[in-house]
């Protein structure tokens, strides 16, 4: 019946094109074939054994903690305005980013084409979210007393993420999920999703050349390092497609992007330590 099929485990030999991923041989799910089947494969999708399920929890369990922070410092009293919507900005953008993988991870690999293709398209664009997110508290606190220079980084970021969000939709036939060659659309997206996360080295270096104190390098550089680090490391094993490559079938459920997905959530709690921090400081210019 429905429930069985649901349920089945199938090898990359039977499944869509769209669906395959490179070196990772089963655990797949069947396509979806109807709405009324929604409810069987959201559990599935949930609680059951396939290739995506670590996939699917690690930004589960992210989410859960990311909500948690947001409530926080939405009811924490006596914060600056700046500094709570600021921290709040930052919170929010890692909610989209968690909720918008864990959906795609979910529903994606069980959808047909288009339907597949649009979710991995906001799945993209939501860690372009992210990274603009993670811009605001630094730029806000960093620079609270040079707004001209914050203005420009601000237009700069915002400019660079919508090109990014851009191109990501600009050719929508190609494959932007987990699966298949990447085309020359699909390595700009990356290009320049690098280049705007590698851009926030300029007005860190701007920042410590000219107003940071001992004691603000102390809050925000350790997070800032940190969150850069995990994004590089992350990155890497996302592209280097390891330690599946070298060892096909036997990592089905915690691969290349399980790895991914945790050097994202490592990535946002390290800025979020210092986001705290930031809290407790006077966000006026002195």
């Amino acid at each position: 019946g429905g429930v069985a099929r649901v349920a089945m485990s199938l090898s990359r030999k039977v499944v869509p094109p769209h669906v395959a991923e490179p070196f990772i041989l089963s655990g797949y799910r069947p396509i979806m074939e109807s709405r009324e089947s929604l409810l069987l494969a959201t559990t599935s999708g949930l609680f059951g054994s396939h290739n995506q399920i670590a996939n699917v929890w690690s930004h589960l369990l992210g989410l859960a903690w990311a909500l948690m922070r947001l409530v926080h410092t939405l009811s924490s009293g006596g914060l600056h305005a700046l500094a709570r919507y600021s921290v709040v900005a930052f919170h929010c953008s890692a909610v989209f980013v968690l909720t918008a993988s864990a959906v795609a991870h979910c529903f994606g690999p069980i959808l047909p084409l288009t339907p597949s293709k649009r979710l991995w398209l906001i799945d993209h664009s939501a860690i372009i979210v992210a990274i603009g997110g993670s811009y605001v508290p630094g730029l806000v606190y960093g620079f609270r007393c040079r707004p001209v220079s914050r203005a420009v980084y601000a237009v700069s970021v915002s400019l660079a993420l919508l090109t990014s969000i851009g191109l990501t939709f600009a050719a929508p036939t190609v494959a932007v999920g987990p699966a298949g060659q990447r085309s020359s659309a699909d390595r700009w997206r990356i290009r320049v999703l690098v280049g705007t996360a590698a851009f926030g080295l300029v007005p860190l270096g701007h920042w410590l050349s000219c107003c940071a104190t001992r004691v603000d390098i102390g809050v925000l550089l350790p997070g800032l390092l940190a969150m850069f680090v995990c994004y590089g490391c992350g990155l890497f094993f996302f592209l280097s497609k390891l330690p599946e490559r070298f060892v096909p079938g036997r990592v089905e459920k915690f691969g290349s992007h399980f790895i991914w997905h945790m050097f994202i959530v490592a990535a946002l709690w390290s800025w979020d330590v210092s986001c705290e921090q930031l809290l407790g400081h006077s966000w006026e210019c002195t």
